[in-house]
Formats: C-alpha cells, structure tokens, sequence
C-alpha cells in the first residue's frame, strides 16, 4: 500500500498578488467577451470621450450588441471586467 506523503504547498506572496490582479484586469474585447447577458464593467469610446461603465453583452439570433448603462447610442466598447462581489453579497444571495 502507497503512503500519502503529506506535501506543504508553499506560495509566495508575490503570486497570490498576482493572481488577484489577474482576476480584476480589464480584458480586452478582441481577446474574448464575457458571458451572455452578464452584466459587467466597460470601457468605451464615445466621440473622443473614454468612459467607465456598467454594461452587457448581449446576443439573440444573429444580432450581437452591448447594453450600456447609463444608455448610449453607438458605444465602442474596447475593455471590459466582471463585477466581483464581497463574499457577503454572494452569502445572502444562496438562500434565494
């Protein structure tokens, strides 16, 4: 019978510091797009404006479009991020 060898994983803090950037850095759309209908942060260019928002992406048949709050017509959107909520925004919502 094989022994468990008990192993310590040992991380730096350095690339926890890392990885928490990596999960709030502002994605660009040409390298992907968030879900279907998930609302998240956005970049956009509007006239010669850049601006920070609430938005989502949003597709049904062959039409594909961003949802920007508050409304604009036309937005580029370049750069987008999802919405991480606290730990207890999330606890209150599993009861629902």
């Amino acid at each position: 019978m094989k022994q468990k060898r008990n192993r310590k994983i040992i991380t730096c803090p350095l690339c926890l510091y890392q990885a928490e950037l990596a999960k709030h850095r502002w994605i660009p759309v040409s390298e992907r797009l968030p879900e279907d209908n998930d609302t998240v942060f956005v970049v956009l260019r509007h006239k010669d404006e850049v601006f920070s928002l609430v938005g989502r992406y949003v597709s049904f048949d062959d039409i594909c479009k961003w949802e920007v709050y508050p409304e604009t017509k036309h937005p580029v959107v370049t750069h987008w991020k999802p919405i991480i909520l606290p730990e207890q925004a999330l606890q209150g919502k599993k009861g629902r």
